[in-house]
């Protein structure tokens, strides 16, 4: 029981999408790595997300491609998943998705982006003709995360049985 399911999986993004529209946002910049794990199932150790109303980017570099790669057309795929390959810089790619992706309000995780990196992300974005507003978000994901879902739930009972024996 590594992964979750990708039904679990797709139902987590219908969560934090029905709380992105509560907040009138259009998207949301994840770049804490247990919320990247619970959105996708990654566990690298380098990744953006960005989850817009009907996709899912996924920003990583060449190290994890394969491993992400991988996943397609297994029972834990990550849905909707749009790969985007980073070389170089992660804020420079970052920029360049919310640029094409066109969202207008982009939550950002104030408790993980840098004042910054905020700040630059920020100036990139002002640059462009059509720049999104960034929002400093508190707790998205980690809302979601703390109702379990069944395949949690399943994780819990099992590491239960293990411990007991």
């Amino acid at each position: 029981m590594s992964h979750a399911p990708s039904d679990a999986l797709r139902r987590r993004h219908a969560q934090v999408r029905r709380d992105l529209a509560a907040a009138s946002l259009d998207a949301l910049v994840v770049t804490s790595l247990p919320s990247i794990t619970y959105l996708t199932n990654f566990t690298g150790s380098t990744a953006i997300v960005v989850l817009t109303g009907d996709r899912l980017v996924f920003l990583t570099d060449s190290r994890y491609t394969t491993a992400m790669a991988e996943t397609r057309g297994t029972p834990s795929e990550c849905p909707d998943l749009d790969l985007v390959v980073v070389e170089g810089s992660y804020d420079v790619s970052l920029a360049r998705v919310l640029a094409e992706r066109g969202p207008t309000q982009v939550g950002v995780e104030a408790a993980h982006l840098t004042l910054s990196r905020f700040r630059w992300l920020d100036a990139k974005l002002r640059d462009l003709a059509s720049a999104p507003t960034l929002v400093p978000t508190e707790g998205v994901v980690e809302s979601a995360r703390l109702v379990k879902d069944a395949y949690e739930i399943d994780v819990f009972r099992e590491a239960g049985r293990r411990l007991s024996r």
